[in-house]
């Protein structure tokens, strides 16, 4: 079943401020409004530049609120057959991966299944999708995947050892579909799980495979972006007796951080170079991640999905058929200021983008 269009929903997070005494750029005003220091003064006063979201979470935020009033409505459309994506996007340092994992990651040594209020995006929703899916009266199957993109090569993070999986892509056929692909990852492991716990041992594992290292502005800077897939195929009987079969998938996505130059220097004062390849390709895919969405928010006719792997993984997410939502990171620290201006833009412009979500079900046959 098609939906009508529906924005991507963004909202965004504020971390909180390095110190007290961090001189700010920017505050937020309301629940829906960023306010931020324009870098030339209007008649030599200082002038704010207004940022709107459908929702602004203040440093005060707890993980709790961001995922009742932002990730658990999607995992609802989820659960009701519509394919939906989550990702975190912003400057490396701004709390993505505590969003989307928590303070430790699924890799923390903990064994507990239990929500604690430190617990991320990605927790939370294994735990809700499960305790739903227990509840219903619903025959169901869970699968999950675990892919990395790191330098632009593709990896199975659930194989156990890294393997690097192929990605084929082709120019989508379906009606209306204009400038869309369809992209397939060849190799890529799905594991079925039955409960939650399953779930995040394979996480605790996988996430250990993640590349990451110490940079400028983060002891443990993800150098990679990871895609976490949960494939449900829930069957259930309607009154007169049919089969229903709904099927969808949810795209939980921890993005790389953009950079500067700084990342790549060490210690020492020494360039590192390892550190600098992978911020070019950061970079560049987060750079093409920001063309296609000013494309699709402008109506150009071209969209540079197939120019980085990142946009062709999600290119179903942007202007596709899916729920999406983005969560934008930020910190108003006066040190980040480009890298913040330039995320608050492009949350902002992905605002306008349109999907065409489309509920996957079917009958199948009527029971004797």
């Amino acid at each position: 079943m098609k939906q009508s269009k529906v924005n991507i929903q963004v909202v965004v997070r504020v971390r909180p401020t390095s110190s007290p005494a961090t001189k700010s750029l920017g505050y937020c005003n309301g629940e829906r409004e960023i306010m931020y220091k324009r870098h030339t003064p209007i008649a030599g006063k200082e002038t704010y530049k207004q940022y709107y979201f459908d929702k602004v979470y203040h440093p005060t935020s707890t993980q709790e609120e961001v995922y009742k009033g932002t990730v658990s409505p999607i995992i609802k459309q989820f659960l009701n057959g519509f394919s939906c994506t989550v990702f975190a996007y912003g400057p490396t340092g701004t709390g993505k991966t505590y969003t989307m994992e928590g303070p430790s990651g699924p890799s923390g040594s903990e064994k507990t299944t239990e929500i604690t209020a430190e617990s991320g995006m990605i927790p939370r929703a294994i735990h809700e999708i499960f305790t739903t899916l227990e509840k219903s009266k619903s025959d169901y199957t869970v699968k999950i995947s675990h892919l990395e993109v790191y330098k632009e090569e593709l990896y199975d993070l659930l194989a156990g050892k890294k393997q690097t999986l192929r990605l084929l892509t082709r120019r989508s056929k379906r009606k209306g579909a204009t400038d869309k692909i369809e992209a397939v990852v060849h190799g890529l492991q799905e594991f079925t799980v039955t409960n939650s716990s399953e779930v995040l041992d394979h996480l605790r594992k996988s996430s250990h495979e993640r590349s990451v290292a110490e940079t400028f502005s983060n002891r443990a800077s993800s150098r990679s972006h990871c895609i976490f897939t949960i494939t449900t195929l829930i069957k259930e009987t309607t009154r007169d007796g049919q089969e229903l079969l709904k099927t969808a998938k949810l795209h939980l996505v921890d993005l790389a951080g953009s950079e500067g130059a700084d990342a790549c220097i060490g210690k020492d004062g020494k360039v590192n170079y390892q550190r600098k390849a992978e911020s070019t390709k950061i970079n560049l895919s987060l750079l093409t991640l920001g063309s296609v969405i000013r494309n699709i928010a402008e109506g150009n006719p071209h969209v540079p999905y197939l120019d980085s792997n990142l946009t062709k993984l999600l290119s179903e997410s942007l202007g596709g058929r899916t729920f999406t939502c983005l969560i934008a990171t930020v910190s108003l620290d006066a040190g980040s200021k480009e890298a913040t201006k330039s995320t608050l833009q492009y949350a902002q412009m992905a605002k306008t983008i349109k999907n065409t979500p489309e509920q996957n079900e079917r009958m199948t046959k009527k029971l004797v």
